[in-house]
């Protein structure tokens, strides 16, 4: 039986409206990016290899995930952290049999525009802390070039973005920079999109005992289609699931 429901995704891909289709649910305690959320430093050192901060945060989000599902509810959390650093602690702490985890899939392109329109730059720091960034250790695919390698092209292009801050606040124009930054987001936000469906695939294979769902951004804009992926995890939904479907949340 299913007890718990995590998803797999980039962001920017309709985790926000999941968590609505299953708070439209009988019995879920239905959560989007809860605290702790498990982003910024401790998700940024833990792809970078150092897992200290990370440790300590996981065993603190799973214990709080423990509490919330005593009261024998599905305990489902669309968090796109998740694949990027607590998710693989989920076997210390729960039964992999227990698990279910959706794969939520959204057109590369579409993904990509809408990270450059709410993140805007790859080397912000919003990018940092809640997305993957090329100073990641031993990425499944390797990170574009836009000079000499992925981890010195990374802090040069983090350097021009100080300079085009320090430019813009001072009503400077100097619009090179700003091309070259754009360029530069805009094939790392590509290569980030890859990264998590990568590593989607990777955590898949090494948690057999989870059952895995896939399904498109499209498909959860269709009430039937819906009412399959309840079905699979057991879930009831309620009738008032049938007003959110295909109704935009953010």
């Amino acid at each position: 039986m299913i007890k718990y429901i995590f998803c797999i995704s980039p962001g920017r891909s309709g985790t926000t409206y999941l968590s609505k289709i299953f708070e439209n649910c009988y019995n879920t305690i239905s959560l989007h990016e809860p605290s702790p959320v498990c982003n910024d430093e401790p998700m940024y050192e833990f792809l970078k290899g150092n897992s200290n901060s990370m440790d300590i945060v996981a065993e603190e989000k799973y214990k709080d995930i423990l509490n919330k599902q005593t009261n024998k509810k599905i305990y489902i959390e669309t968090n796109h952290c998740f694949i990027k650093g607590f998710g693989w602690y989920l076997s210390n702490y729960l039964n992999c049999d227990e698990v279910g985890v959706i794969i939520l899939n959204r057109d590369k392109t579409e993904v990509v525009k809408s990270l450059e329109k709410n993140v805007r730059s790859a080397v912000s720091v919003l990018s940092k802390k809640w997305l993957i960034t090329p100073s990641k250790k031993e990425p499944i695919k390797r990170p574009p070039t836009i000079i000499f390698n992925p981890q010195f092209d990374y802090y040069i292009m983090k350097f021009c973005n100080r300079i085009q801050m320090f430019m813009y606040s001072n009503r400077i124009k100097l619009n090179i920079f700003q091309r070259i930054l754009n360029k530069y987001t805009h094939m790392i936000f590509k290569w980030y999109y890859d990264e998590i469906y990568l590593m989607g695939n990777r955590f898949k294979n090494q948690h057999k005992d989870i059952s895995f769902y896939a399904v498109d951004i499209n498909d959860i804009n269709n009430i039937q289609k819906v009412y399959k992926m309840l079905d699979y995890f057991k879930i009831t939904p309620c009738e008032s699931l049938k007003e959110i479907i295909n109704k935009p949340v953010n």
